[in-house]
């Protein structure tokens, strides 16, 4: 187990001078030279310094590296733009497009797919200015608060084709990312389907996957399809709506060369949403950020895959105070739900098919969702938990 420090602190990353399988290896003395011996010459040091400022002056952002949870170096403008499948005359609520003032076009992109009845994207407001400071356009596609995927799923991938079509000037389409939270970061993997089907990604795809529900629209075949989609899937110590065996049944089955598990102690199902807070930036904002560096090479790339996928698939914890690490050996890093909730069915692709569990799946997670609302009106007293769910969204 290697340590490296950093300014919000520790990141462990296992066996870091062994070179691991995978699409993404480590050279044995990347980052161990710097500890040992070096017998060159002052001449090679002389032209390595002037080499260093060159870079440091002609990449004026090249500090934030490594500060991922630091709002990056872009102004944000925000534009909305109406989706044909759902439009205001409708009752439906326009698209949000974030760009990243003054970085240059083309820019790559982000794709985001909200939680149920976040129709308005101020409800994750911090979090995508935060994505667009960075030089990536964000995309927010709303849809209806139903439970039909099958209606919902074809609304949020046309909102995210019609922005694509309006900004075809503005947008690099051949470096996309899928985030989605809750019911829409169980979208995320039919939006990436979707995505790499219409031939966006060919020179970096990722999806980061926030507490989701059920993947659906989906088969075993389509999963293991994104076997070039970088990944992250997060879990949240306190959700009772979504439990992470949900999270592990894609994740599983998403045969991706670059790909990791996070558990994020202290974190709720809401933890995404407004207001943000220092788990928000450390837990969340950070790997992610990471994984952006990674996949569209926005920065030091090497460094952010260091700390958003290093180890091909290996599970982190993270919290509040930004300390990574594999899960420990004892524990094999699955996240099963609570005593007294019912035993998830088992999927069941023998035929090949991950048959869209969503629909056998549903009522339980409207009973964990009402049983968590009821919970917290007991303990409030006052029967205000929904209205205080609803105002975060």
């Amino acid at each position: 187990m290697k340590q490296v420090n950093t300014n919000s602190g520790v990141l462990y990353v296992n066996n870091i001078g062994e070179s691991r399988p995978g699409r993404f290896s480590a050279p044995s003395d990347t980052l161990l030279q710097a500890y040992g011996e070096d017998r060159r010459t002052p001449w090679f040091f002389a032209l390595l310094s002037m080499l260093m400022l060159v870079l440091l002056l002609s990449f004026p952002n090249r500090g934030l590296a490594l500060e991922y949870e630091k709002t990056g170096p872009y102004g944000v403008v925000t534009e909305t733009v109406e989706n044909p499948m759902w439009t205001s005359t409708s009752g439906g609520t326009p698209l949000t497009v974030l760009l990243p003032a003054g970085a240059g076009e083309p820019v790559p992109v982000v794709f985001f797919s909200h939680g149920l009845g976040a129709t308005n994207w101020s409800s994750y407001r911090s979090l995508l200015q935060h994505i667009a400071s960075w030089g990536v356009a964000v995309v927010y596609s709303p849809y209806p608060a139903s439970l039909s995927y099958t209606s919902n799923y074809p609304i949020i991938w046309n909102g995210f084709k019609t922005a694509a079509d309006r900004y075809a000037d503005t947008f690099d389409l051949s470096r996309v990312g899928f985030v989605g939270h809750s019911w829409g970061g169980g979208a995320t993997p039919y939006m990436a389907v979707k995505g790499k089907a219409a031939g966006w990604g060919s020179q970096g795809m990722f999806m980061f996957i926030m507490a989701p529900a059920p993947a659906s629209g989906v088969t075993t075949a389509d999963l293991e399809g994104l076997s070039g989609v970088n990944l992250i899937m997060q879990v949240y110590e306190n959700d009772s709506i979504c439990p992470g065996s949900w999270a592990e049944s894609a994740y599983d089955r998403i045969n991706s060369a670059g790909k990791a598990y996070y558990y994020v102690y202290g974190a709720t199902h809401l933890t995404p949403c407004e207001p943000a807070d220092d788990l928000d930036r450390l837990a969340i904002w950070k790997p992610l950020t990471a994984l952006m560096d990674c996949t569209f090479r926005l920065d030091r790339p090497y460094e952010g895959l260091l700390y958003a996928l290093y180890g091909d698939g290996v599970h982190y914890e993270t919290d509040v105070e930004g300390i990574q690490g594999d899960f420990p050996p004892e524990d094999d890093g699955s996240v099963d739900p609570p005593a007294d909730d019912p035993v998830d069915p088992p999927v069941d692709d023998s035929d090949g098919s991950y048959a869209s569990p969503w629909d056998s799946w549903k009522d339980q997670w409207l009973d964990r969702f009402y049983r968590s609302k009821d919970a917290a009106n007991d303990a409030a007293d006052d029967g205000s938990w929904f209205d205080r769910y609803r105002s975060r969204w």
